[in-house]
């Protein structure tokens, strides 16, 4: 009896509206995949006013759909990414009441504002898809490699990163956004996170294969390339017996550099001869995601547990790693957005 009362979910029954949402920490929860509805989870920085199922209390308990993949905003909505649902749903950011929704996309991963009144999502029928943001109708198709997933707007460049979908893959592509033209660099497997450094440099994770992938084994590269001659200028091999370095976030002042390695969460300094050996924070499960807040420098780590009970999050000052709050989240905790007034 204890069992099932601890497994099953909480009764459907919409919180009071009237919640800003402009100005806190936005957990996007997975969902399992194929079966049941991904959520929102929401937290003001201090603690208080922790929300769950944030998008059912503000629409009558509509649900979002399967899987929920990211989330994004631009200007004064809210765009949340749901991947096997193919669809984006569009909200007020204050309220978090529906707007609109974009259908009949084919497996969404992530969207970036291309700061020219478009914004650009990336596909699993490996394109890049650009909508004007005002009409919200598809403007633009980019053909990319295997599995394009997170990117990032260099200068008048898109970056894309293609990790290869159910497969692997190791390049990005480059689009220019003004002349339409398109390239490929070719880079280590499995290219998971990206960021611009204080120095306007363009670090990128590129995770590996594990040693049961049909190509071999192939330990995770943390690489510095050149924005303008879109080359490599530092390579910086991460290897533990197999386990891979994910993901990668910067500090706000773009001098120190975050990753998942070994379940823990690392950091490297740009100027840095090797990554430290020593995590930042020494985690004594498996973290699944993290994201830093520039807001207030710090750091937070998603635990998903067994993948079927609500998560649990982490937050840890990003310069000591000293712990600071948890609390749960929905099922599979795998992205943060974090809102600013």
């Amino acid at each position: 009896m204890v069992f099932l009362w601890s497994c099953t979910d909480e009764p459907d029954v919409p919180l009071p509206t009237g919640t800003d949402y402009s100005d806190g920490v936005f957990v996007t929860n997975e969902g399992n995949f194929g079966s049941g509805s991904g959520t929102l989870t929401f937290i003001k920085r201090d603690g208080t006013g922790l929300e769950q199922k944030v998008y059912q209390n503000a629409n009558d308990l509509a649900k979002l759909g399967n899987v929920v993949q990211s989330m994004h905003v631009i200007g004064d909505s809210a765009y949340i990414v749901v991947n096997n649902s193919n669809r984006i749903v569009v909200c007020n950011k204050f309220t978090m009441r529906e707007l609109t929704a974009i259908e009949d996309i084919y497996q969404p991963r992530h969207l970036v504002n291309t700061n020219d009144g478009r914004f650009a999502v990336s596909c699993w029928d490996n394109t890049v898809k650009i909508f004007e943001t005002r009409s919200l109708s598809q403007v633009n198709e980019i053909e990319t490699s295997t599995g394009p997933e997170k990117m990032m707007v260099v200068g008048d460049h898109l970056w894309i990163l293609n990790q290869g979908g159910l497969s692997i893959d190791s390049c990005i592509t480059i689009a220019d956004l003004n002349t339409g033209f398109v390239q490929t660099l070719a880079v280590y497997p499995r290219p998971t996170g990206i960021q611009e450094d204080s120095d306007g440099s363009i670090w990128v994770m590129c995770s590996g294969r594990s040693d049961h992938h049909p190509g071999g084994y192939s330990p995770s590269h943390l690489i510095r390339m050149d924005r303008y001659a879109m080359t490599v200028s530092a390579d910086f091999m991460i290897q533990q017996d197999g386990h891979d370095a994910i993901g990668l976030s910067v500090n706000k002042e773009g001098n120190i550099l975050y990753f998942l390695f070994l379940g823990d969460i690392y950091q490297f300094e740009i100027e840095a001869l090797q990554p430290d050996v020593q995590p930042l924070v020494d985690y004594m499960g498996t973290f699944y995601s993290m994201g830093y807040d520039p807001k207030d420098n710090t750091l937070y780590g998603a635990d998903v547990l067994d993948y079927n009970q609500n998560g649990e999050i982490y937050k840890y000052d990003a310069t000591s790693g000293t712990f600071l709050m948890n609390f749960k989240a929905g099922i599979i905790p795998g992205g943060f957005y974090f809102s600013m007034p």
